[in-house]
C-alpha cells in the first residue's frame, strides 16, 4: 500500500513538472519582426576583425548586432545611416534585412 502511494505521488510531481514546462513555452511569446533607423557603429580587435556591431538608435538608445552572417555584412556600413528589419531580444536585434538611408539634401 504504501509502495503504491509513493508511486503515484512520483508520478504527479513528474505530471506537474513536464505541464510547467509546456506552459513555459506555450506563453513565451514569438519574436516579432521590427524596423529600426540608425547608425551602425563597429568595434575590432588589434588584428582588424570585427568584434562588436551595434545600431546607434538615438543618443539613449543602441541596439547590439548579433555576430552572425547578415550582421557582419551589416558592419560593412560602419558610420552609415541604415534601417534594420530583424527580431530584437534582450536589446539585440538579429538582421533579417537591411539597407542603407540616403542622407536627406538641405
Amino acid at each position: 500500500m504504501l509502495k503504491r502511494i509513493v508511486v503515484t505521488l512520483m508520478a504527479l510531481c513528474l505530471v506537474m513538472a513536464l505541464a510547467g514546462i509546456v506552459a513555459a513555452q506555450v506563453e513565451a511569446p514569438k519574436a516579432k519582426t521590427e524596423t529600426h533607423t540608425g547608425t551602425v557603429e563597429v568595434k575590432k580587435d588589434a588584428q582588424g576583425t570585427v568584434t562588436q556591431v551595434s545600431l546607434k538608435v538615438s543618443d539613449t538608445k543602441t541596439l547590439g548586432v548579433t555576430l552572425d552572417a547578415k550582421g557582419k555584412e551589416l558592419a560593412t556600413l560602419s558610420g552609415k545611416k541604415v534601417e534594420v528589419k530583424g527580431t530584437v531580444k534582450d536589446n539585440t536585434i538579429t538582421v533579417e534585412s537591411y539597407k542603407e538611408v540616403e542622407k536627406k539634401v538641405e
